[in-house]
């Protein structure tokens, strides 16, 4: 589903990702996609899942459904990491297959409670 959107140009997803989160002026951006492989020969199921923190308690957020997920989800870096920004933002795909939103969800929940509330600098 990744590659479908990304279509070979990352960046153009990425743009118009970002333009819709500004617009809609959200912190915490997630897309958790499910497809089967049209070139795969028995047509495998995937699940893919992009996370991207867009402000300082977000990125805490997103560093934390890291460590929360990582292993129970089965997370391996989507295209060696072409998506990825350093801490804001991670692209994966997801190998733990029975893992559908009602199971993703609580842990970006839990995450988001758990994150530092953000740094209050002085002018």
């Amino acid at each position: 589903m990744l590659d479908d959107k990304a279509a070979g140009r990352p960046r153009a997803l990425l743009d118009a990702l970002d333009a819709w989160a500004a617009e809609r002026s959200l912190d915490l951006v997630v897309v958790n996609s499910a497809s089967s492989d049209p070139d795969s020969p028995d047509g495998r199921f995937r699940r893919e899942l992009l996370v991207w923190g867009r402000g300082p308690r977000a990125v805490a957020a997103v560093a934390r459904f890291v460590d929360l997920a990582a292993r129970p989800l089965r997370l391996e870096s989507w295209r060696g990491g072409c998506l990825d920004d350093g801490a804001d933002r991670f692209a994966w795909h997801q190998h733990e297959l029975s893992a559908s939103r009602k199971k993703i969800a609580p842990l970006l929940r839990q995450a988001m409670r758990e994150a530092p509330p953000a740094e209050k600098h002085a002018l």
